[in-house]
């Protein structure tokens, strides 16, 4: 009897371990390729200059492996992501809003 009372709390148990493992397997693969996007983009403003006299360069550069990223992983859908440059060039002073903004529509 109690052979098959242990039997039955490790097979509950091995459930319960595989759920939580494969919960966590799913927010990894969810979550990892929205985040890297971002901290790549911090990561290369933070330590490398890509063109001391033009810091313009550096994060420029920033946005683009942010953007190619999130495309190659499709974390967000593709329109989304084509919008970041309308967000983070007035920011960084790469280009006014006001010129970036025309080159999304005709």
């Amino acid at each position: 009897m109690n052979k098959i009372l242990t039997y039955k709390t490790e097979n509950v148990l091995n459930i319960y371990l595989s759920i939580i493992f494969n919960a966590l397997i799913y927010l990894a693969m969810r979550f990892l390729p929205l985040l890297s996007g971002p901290f790549l983009a911090i990561f290369l403003i933070l330590f490398f200059d890509l063109d001391p006299q033009n810091p313009r360069v550096t994060y420029m550069a920033a946005i683009a492996i942010w953007m190619a990223v999130w495309w190659i992983t499709q974390a967000i859908p593709l329109a989304a992501t084509s919008l970041l440059p309308i967000v983070f060039f007035p920011v960084f002073g790469i280009m006014d809003g006001k010129d970036v903004a025309p080159l999304y529509y005709n």
